[in-house]
């Protein structure tokens, strides 16, 4: 077992102080007994404002709010009967693509009929329901129909408001007599997944949150220059597929302490001393890696809980109940974005969609090959091994990055 202590030690850059860390997330632990379920909290406006589009005993209950999605359940019961009408099911809403085609029906306002406007919307969004049904098919086929719960995805029109969208933090701006009481939606019925002993999320969110401060202040001018060595660092080992120069005493245990300083919601993975965890960690993360060369898909390991390890009946099993990113967001994209980045005159920008493309491909390239290390070096004693002879998930592209100028940009958009 990797020691505790040492992990989340934070790996000092020569010359300086260590870095300032990040919180450090707790570790998993196997479930004796089965706690009762929290009741989750979400914003004020954004429950008073689906509570205002709904009947409330119409309103099914709201199970979580991703990036992308918001989830709900049926809990209600049947009338005389005593049993839940949905128990298994979960309904996905889809805001962040159905913001694009509002955004898009917006902006037609005056030119066309709203009715032709809708049916518009409805014709974009079932392409992407075509696009969809193929991704899940693809992803079921490198990781197995095990992994990758049914769903069915649709459109379909329901109820909208000014103040449901600006709760959920869209950039759209409209006045409320351009929006109509309801508007086609991108919506996914999707099979709960069953309990588990113990589940481990194979998440790491965006290290380039870091940068979320405003630098010009003066109080943020050290705490920058040290996240950017940081950074660069990370980039260096886990993009580009190098140590450092003056790295030549490395040990495994100096990655580990990178990994969990890097990405904290890893430690809880890096503390089980489990053999058949890690071989099951280890083929996940070689067929991640073949799904994303052969694929060029970017999977979505930012938010926790969209990729898993399960335990049932002490056999470890992947799941994948969200771990498809919008359609737009491949690898292929991502490296012609960087290939365009490294040629952009220095009085240009980037556009806000092309900055979340390329930090989406990054963050996934990070938690793969931190995945990989993590499933493959079993002694951390041993020296660092070469990250050459290491099957990381690697795209030339990313290398040589101008990680300065890409920071401006994280900035420049205001990304977080």
């Amino acid at each position: 077992m990797r020691n505790q202590a040492e992990i989340i030690t934070v790996v000092p850059i020569p010359g300086e102080v260590p870095i300032q860390e990040r919180p450090q997330a707790p570790a998993v632990k196997r479930n004796i007994a089965k706690p009762k379920k929290k009741k989750m909290m979400f914003p004020a406006d954004l429950t008073q404002a689906l509570e205002l589009l709904v009947p409330l005993e119409h309103l099914p209950e709201l199970m979580a709010k991703g990036g992308e999605h918001l989830v709900f359940t049926f809990e209600e019961e049947k009338p005389g009967t005593g049993e839940k009408r949905h128990p298994n099911i979960v309904y996905k809403v889809n805001f962040a693509q159905t913001a694009d085609a509002l955004k898009e029906f917006i902006a037609d306002a005056g030119h066309q009929p709203e009715e032709d406007r809708l049916r518009q919307a409805e014709q974009r969004l079932k392409q992407e329901v075509g696009t969809r049904r193929r991704n899940v098919q693809q992803l079921r086929s490198y990781f197995g129909k095990d992994a990758v719960p049914a769903e069915q995805t649709m459109v379909r029109r329901l109820p909208i408001s000014f103040e449901a969208v600006r709760a959920l933090k869209k950039p759209i701006v409209a006045p409320k007599k351009n929006l109509p009481p309801e508007f086609p939606m991108l919506v996914t019925v999707q099979r709960k997944m069953p309990e588990f002993d113990a589940k481990i999320s194979l998440s790491g969110y965006y290290l380039e949150m870091n940068f979320r401060l405003d630098e010009d202040r003066d109080e943020n001018k050290e705490y920058f220059r040290r996240q950017k060595q940081f950074y660069a660092l990370c980039y260096l080992v886990f993009v580009e597929q190098r140590l450092p120069k003056d790295a030549e005493e490395w040990t495994g245990a100096d990655l580990d302490r990178l990994i969990a300083q890097m990405y904290p919601e890893l430690q809880g993975l890096m503390q089980k001393d489990d053999p058949a965890l890690l071989d099951e960690l280890a083929d996940l993360v070689e067929r991640m890696r073949r799904y994303s060369e052969e694929t060029g898909n970017v999977l979505d390991l930012a938010a926790p809980g969209n990729v898993l390890l399960t335990e049932k009946d002490e056999r470890w099993r992947p799941m994948m109940p969200d771990a498809i990113l919008p359609n737009e967001c491949t690898f292929d994209e991502a490296r012609l974005y960087a290939n365009y980045f490294k040629r952009l005159p220095p009085d240009k920008h980037l556009d806000y969609r092309t900055v979340i493309v390329l930090m989406n491909a990054l963050n996934t390239v990070r938690v793969i090959n931190a995945l990989m290390l993590i499933a493959l070096q079993r002694d951390p004693d041993k020296p660092a091994p070469d990250l050459k002879t290491i099957p990381f998930l690697h795209f030339e592209e990313f290398d040589n990055l101008d990680l300065d100028r890409w920071i401006k940009e994280l900035a420049y958009h205001n990304v977080f």
